[in-house]
């Protein structure tokens, strides 16, 4: 399903509206917070479903994610942790990550092209021209944290706490793919995904704290090609990000 950008961010804003509204969010502390960052993506398989007869696995496919090169990597999340079990909170995270195809590397290939047999090792770029998501390898989840609240000899909350988490939510590639005469560059709402995480967050006062984190997140992508077709693939991908967060009530 093709999707605006700015249809992401409301979908997004608007899931936030029942952690701020309902009754409840008053008893508790939110977390605004924005990161920077890189991702890595592991070799995976891609499939390519075409008209004609055409349906070919290139397997173990290679990426790479530029991810200080604009438009770089980023992303927003808004936490909520409620006063009655200050321990455990909900956390809805968008993140911006990318990833480009080695479109030199040559790769085994199977399956069919226009109704022949395939098996084989060429080149991706014997069939793609353009294999990315430069525009975003977007996730949007909901995420279950727990974090470790601790204190000093002297009674007072320690500046430093580790947390972990688990989220579940959607993909929103953007995706880019040109063969042939064939180019889609949209985003669409493209599957599943789930991840989880780690970190450490770091009070500095006046209600501001900076985190480091770690994730793994993987995604069952399916995007529609212009033309007809479809294009799977299921990334895994780690994150390394660090950013800042403003805690209101």
């Amino acid at each position: 399903m093709c999707v605006s950008l700015s249809r992401i961010r409301f979908v997004l804003a608007a899931a936030a509206i029942p952690l701020v509204l309902t009754p409840s969010a008053a008893e508790g502390q939110f977390a605004l917070g924005a990161y920077l960052g890189r991702s890595s993506t592991l070799d995976c398989d891609v499939r390519l479903r075409q008209p004609g007869d055409t349906d070919l696995t290139f397997h173990d496919v290679g990426w790479y994610d530029e991810s200080w090169v604009n438009p770089k990597y980023y992303g927003f999340r808004l936490a909520y942790w409620k006063r009655s079990t200050p321990r455990w909170g909900v956390m809805l995270d968008f993140n911006h990550a990318k990833i480009y195809a080695e479109l030199d590397a040559t790769v085994s290939v199977t399956g069919n092209r226009e109704d022949e047999p395939v098996d084989a090792r060429e080149p991706i770029s014997d069939t793609f021209s353009e294999l990315a998501m430069s525009h975003g390898h977007n996730t949007m989840t909901v995420n279950g944290v727990y974090r470790w609240l601790t204190r000093n000899r002297s009674g007072d909350a320690r500046r430093l706490t580790p947390y972990v988490g688990f989220g579940i939510g959607i993909a929103v590639p953007h995706v880019e793919v040109q063969t042939g005469d064939s180019a889609t560059e949209e985003y669409q709402l493209a599957g599943p995904t789930v991840q989880g995480l780690g970190g450490f967050d770091f009070r500095v006062g006046w209600g501001f704290s900076i985190f480091a984190e770690y994730r793994i997140n993987y995604a069952n992508v399916s995007a529609d090609l212009h033309g007809g077709g479809s294009l799977m693939l299921a990334p895994w991908t780690h994150h390394l990000s660090g950013g800042l967060t403003f805690s209101f009530r």
